[in-house]
């Protein structure tokens, strides 16, 4: 259970780099026809099958293609080095609408898993959904504890968002 923590830390911390290392494009202060970046890794840890799955709302193709390309490059460095006998398997896409499943993420609304909340602080910032499926609520629930990590360098607040009651 604990190398499984720390696969989802080190995961959650590619996220965090993701969005500190994209270009800073700057977005308008509502997103009248946004893309979505949505990455997704599919990781076997301790055979245990998890998926992160990474979402950001993006100005439009260009800056969606561009956070994608960071987020794998991220992953597939920090990967081998957090968690070397773990399978890991990156996929990404840019997509005009989200799954309603992923589309209530973006108004912080509860699901049955903890997950973290990016708000958006200025105009260099995008919104970001980070979630796992394939965790006990228990293990979600730990990964709230590294919020003032991903709060370091963004303006608008990180928050989680806690699982609803079963």
């Amino acid at each position: 259970m604990k190398n499984i923590l720390v696969v989802l830390v080190i995961l959650a911390a590619a996220g965090y780099l993701w969005k500190q290392n994209h270009q800073k494009v700057q977005a308008p202060e509502v997103l009248a026809n946004p893309v979505y970046a949505e990455a997704r890794v599919k990781m076997n840890v301790q055979g245990r099958d998890i998926e992160g799955v990474m979402l950001g709302k993006t100005v439009d193709q260009a800056d969606c293609q561009k956070n994608i390309e960071t987020l794998t490059r991220q992953i597939e460095e920090q990967s081998p080095k957090v968690c070397p006998t773990c399978k890991v398997n990156v996929t990404s896409e840019c997509k005009a609408d989200l799954a309603p499943r992923y589309a209530i993420l973006f108004d912080n609304q509860p699901t049955h898993v903890a997950y973290i909340s990016f708000a958006k602080g200025d105009p260099s910032e995008r919104e970001y959904r980070l979630i796992y499926w394939g965790v006990t609520v228990p293990e979600s629930e730990r990964l709230c504890s590294g919020l003032s990590v991903f709060q370091r360098g963004r303006k608008g607040p990180v928050s989680c968002v806690h699982a609803r009651e079963q």
